[in-house]
């Protein structure tokens, strides 16, 4: 698989202010000044812009920050050692977040059955809790 927009944005712009992001999906996240590449498959996309972009635009626009919340998981999640995770989810009735863990990047049908996404951080432990967004 071959990127054509990093080096034609490079060839337009420069250097991106930064390029990859420590994350699952969406690590090719790229930024320039004023461009934001986003990676091309759609749970990656969808992850990156509600993460990343929307933030961002909020801020640019003097909007508040949206508050994410931090629930108990229904179910222990395998936590990555070093990239944070982002998860479709749902919150069940008993105010815990249940994971849908997507087959892989470009599964677009998954996240629809979830309310908001699980950000999982790295490392290896069983107790946390998640950010839902």
């Amino acid at each position: 698989r071959k990127d054509f927009v990093r080096p034609a944005l490079e060839s337009l712009r420069g250097a991106p202010l930064f390029h990859g992001v420590a994350q699952r999906p969406g690590k090719p996240l790229a930024f320039w000044k004023d461009i934001v590449a986003l990676p091309g498959n759609p749970n990656s996309t969808l992850t990156t812009f509600r993460r990343y972009v929307v933030p961002l635009l909020r801020r640019m626009t003097g909007a508040p920050d949206e508050a994410g919340i931090t629930l108990p998981l229904a179910e222990p999640i395998c936590q990555h050692p070093f990239l944070t995770q982002f998860l479709p989810a749902k919150i069940n009735p008993d105010g815990k977040a249940v994971s849908l863990s997507p087959q892989n990047s470009g599964d677009f049908v998954t996240p629809l059955e979830g309310t908001g996404y699980l950000e999982i951080p790295p490392g290896n432990d069983s107790s946390i809790s998640s950010h839902f967004f």
